[in-house]
């Protein structure tokens, strides 16, 4: 996984398929704020999440997935 959180470098940033519930993951811990990413696939190509309710255009023809995090009433959402 790639994004503005990890300046667009994959390193280090690996998710992990999980084989029983056939889901990929990455746990990471981010202070409050807005976050661009995509998904990194074989080194080279660049998805969005298609799960992601917000996207935006990257400037270069291509779309990155948006994560907004914020606290309600004082806990992580």
């Amino acid at each position: 996984m790639i994004g503005t959180f990890n300046s667009w470098k994959g390193q280090g940033y690996e998710m992990k398929k999980d084989r029983q519930l056939g889901v990929w993951s990455l746990e990471l811990s981010l202070p409050e704020g807005r976050y661009e990413y995509g998904f990194l696939v074989d080194g080279q190509r660049v998805i969005p999440d298609p799960r992601a309710l917000i996207h935006q255009d990257d400037g270069f023809g291509n779309r990155n997935s948006v994560l907004i995090l914020r606290n309600k009433n004082g806990e992580k959402v």
